[in-house]
């Protein structure tokens, strides 16, 4: 006669770490923070750079549409910059919080803290451009 396996469980896995919610919900608003200025900077010179020239050489309207996208990108980071607050907030929340993979948490709040205090600077400047 064979002996039949048991059927026993051996030994239990270790439950993986709880997910940092936090840290996640961090790490997206920082990333709202870095694209939007990026892509609004990209966008307004490639418009700008298509639009040509209203007289002038072709370089000089490229070198305008750069530097308008430059403009716009501050202005970008300006309007974004609560966001960019929030997302280090978050991020220090995330990591004295100390549950979980702290990952994402980190991340967040090294990307996010330049643009964080760079930002705010920038929102009175952006406010007398535009009125």
């Amino acid at each position: 006669m064979t002996a039949i396996p048991s059927t026993a469980p051996i030994g239990t896995a270790p439950a993986p770490a709880p997910r940092n919610r936090v840290g996640v919900v961090a790490f997206v608003l920082m990333l709202i923070v870095l694209v939007v200025p990026l892509v609004v900077t990209i966008v307004t010179a490639i418009v700008g750079g298509a639009s040509g020239s209203t007289g002038g050489s072709a370089a000089d309207a490229a070198g305008w549409a750069v530097l308008g996208g430059f403009i716009l990108g501050a202005m970008a980071l300006a309007v974004v910059s609560p966001i960019a607050v929030a997302a280090v907030v978050l991020a220090i929340v995330s990591l004295v919080r100390r549950r979980g993979r702290n990952g994402l948490g980190v991340w967040a709040l090294a990307l996010s803290i330049l643009p964080a205090l760079i930002g705010p600077f920038l929102i009175p400047v952006t406010i007398d451009t535009l009125f």
